[in-house]
């Protein structure tokens, strides 16, 4: 986060004032949490689209085999119950995708909404907390704790706390949020606080089993056996630039920040997660940026958001010989965030918008073919996608909502 480094030392919080509407989906506020289901209040934020922006004619051995649409489906603009958010990370599971937002600048205050998309064409709004204390920088759906006949999951949540609030010595924090049975949130929430200052990115690679990481200074991996009620913790590893995370199933990788940036991977079978390898790939700026990494589902690349110096591509099969492959430099912005599905990687690059290009079939080249860009103002900050639906998240400017045709 690049305003992170202001927030260590100015420990404020701008006082907001939340009204309570005496309807029948009135605001519901307790303590630091204000629940919305309004669906009508909060859906007056999302302005349907439906504007094809990219074509892609796919072909395989030069014979076209079809026409794949990226269409703007919708635009939803920022809450306005707290001065200042900003989109930071989307979470999508089957019909539902979850969003998080924190404050730009040093006060404190984030927001987590659901969004319903089971209909592609007109997505909508169904649930939003509103915290008053807390920034918000990623987040993951874990299983419901009831086998879903009260709940339909669990929220997970790396962010960071006003240290005047909680009375903590560190802001960085896990926060647990319990969904109801419509998929709504609830003000049933759980902190645990974890080191350092920012919590960055929430993993949960196995039903039982969530990663966090946190930093930049004192940083850790923190494993938390998930099972009960309440997150218990596992273990520890200490990095201080930890960052980002993904996995395929069998393969972990943990991205460190920084201006000696490293890959960590990590072997899980079952519960079991152990550390196998660490490599060096350079220099990630600006340091308290975003520094995302996404593998690919054979296990092999690694995508690396690397700041100023754009997106590269690692083989994290072979890490004592990995080449670096340098897929991408725009002229304008940062690349902030990657992400991949079965068939295309997307690229969150700042100033220069959503890039898309096709999976490499020859995996060991690491090279990209760009299907198209979807350039618009704004700054294109994260970007997460089930290869159906694509969220992008734009800033201080909401969310960008495209559907795959």
């Amino acid at each position: 986060m690049t305003t992170r480094s202001l927030k260590l030392f100015v420990l404020s919080i701008a006082v907001v004032a939340i009204a309570c509407d005496k309807g029948q989906d009135a605001p519901l506020q307790e303590g630091r949490v204000s629940i919305n289901n309004n669906t009508q209040s909060l859906n007056s934020r999302v302005k349907i689209k439906n504007d094809v922006l990219i074509e892609d004619e796919t072909e395989d051995d030069g014979l076209k085999k079809g026409k794949t649409e990226f269409v703007l489906v919708a635009e939803v603009d920022p809450p306005s119950d707290i001065p200042g958010l900003s989109a930071t990370a989307v979470t999508i599971e089957k019909d539902y995708a979850y969003v998080s937002y924190h404050i730009q600048g040093e006060n404190y205050g984030g927001v987590i909404e659901v969004f319903d998309i089971s209909n592609p064409a007109n997505p909508s709004i169904i649930s939003q907390a509103v915290y008053e204390d807390t920034d918000f920088n990623h987040l993951a759906i874990g299983k419901p704790e009831d086998g879903g006949s009260t709940s339909k999951g669990i929220l997970y949540l790396a962010g960071d706390r006003d240290v005047n609030a909680s009375g903590e010595a560190n802001p960085a924090i896990l926060e647990r949020v319990r969904l109801d049975k419509d998929y709504r949130l609830t003000n049933n929430v759980t902190t645990t606080n974890i080191p350092s200052f920012s919590g960055n990115y929430v993993l949960i690679p196995h039903d039982d089993v969530l990663m966090i990481s946190s930093g930049f200074t004192g940083g850790s991996l923190s494993k938390f056996d998930i099972s009960g009620s309440e997150p218990v913790l596992v273990s520890q590893e200490n990095i201080d630039g930890a960052k980002t995370l993904s996995d395929n199933g069998s393969t972990i990788v943990l991205l460190e920040g920084g201006p000696s940036a490293k890959i960590h991977k990590y072997k899980k079978t079952g519960e079991v997660v152990t550390k196998v390898s660490t490599m060096t790939i350079g220099n990630i700026q600006p340091l308290y940026g975003k520094s995302v990494i996404a593998l690919d589902q054979s296990g092999q690349n690694a995508y690396v958001a690397m700041g100023d110096e754009g997106l590269k591509v690692f083989n994290v099969k072979d890490m004592e010989n990995s080449a670096e492959h340098f897929a991408n430099k725009t002229s304008e912005g940062s690349t902030n965030g990657v992400t991949v599905d079965n068939k295309y990687v997307y690229v969150a690059n700042g100033k220069s918008g959503l890039f898309i290009y096709d999976l490499p079939k020859n995996k060991d080249s690491g090279q990209l073919t760009e299907v198209g860009n979807y350039n618009y103002d704004g700054s294109a900050n994260f970007v997460a996608s089930d290869g159906k639906t694509i969220f992008v998240a734009n800033g201080n400017g909401g969310l960008k909502i495209l559907n795959i045709d």
